[in-house]
């Protein structure tokens, strides 16, 4: 398997587009792009598990098999703990990129609740969106919202702590 370059000053577009049915590169391995819009970003490849596809902006929790994350957070391998952020389609059971990195900027599907910028994000439990932390689940937090949004299914920019 390759090992991409850790720290590189291309933009993160081919990252977004990684899709792949086998592993092209060791599941965990994390490299470190710089992204025009937002910046330098750290990136994590992982494989997709349960049977839901991923799109962009949606939050993919650990799953209880080790290098593996799913959006399935309602029915399937979920731990309920943050792994990252989906910047493109992964197909279920296929191999893909997330943004992981603290201090990175990434655009989060929220479910509607967002009130205000400075949220604290916990992931939802609608599949691959996000909500604002209530009492008791400060141990999942995993984002910050720079905006409020309006309805479910919106998408806003969080910064990943």
């Amino acid at each position: 398997m390759t090992v991409p370059q850790m720290f590189t000053e291309n933009n993160s577009d081919a990252f977004t587009a990684v899709n792949d049915e086998n592993a092209r590169h060791d599941l965990g391995t994390t490299a470190r792009v710089y992204d025009s819009t937002y910046g330098w970003r750290t990136y994590a490849y992982y494989k997709v598990a349960d049977a839901v596809n991923v799109t962009a902006g949606m939050v993919v929790c650990y799953s209880t098999t080790m290098g593996n994350v799913t959006p399935d957070i309602s029915g399937g391998t979920s731990t309920g703990g943050a792994a990252g952020v989906a910047l493109g389609s992964v197909t279920a059971t296929y191999h893909g990129w997330f943004v992981v990195g603290k201090g990175d900027y990434v655009l989060v599907n929220t479910d509607g609740g967002v009130a205000a910028a400075g949220e604290f994000l916990v992931p939802h439990s609608v599949d691959g969106e996000v909500d604002t932390m209530a009492d008791g689940e400060e141990e999942q937090v995993f984002a910050v919202s720079t905006a409020a949004d309006s309805s479910p299914g919106d998408q806003v920019v969080a910064v990943l702590l």
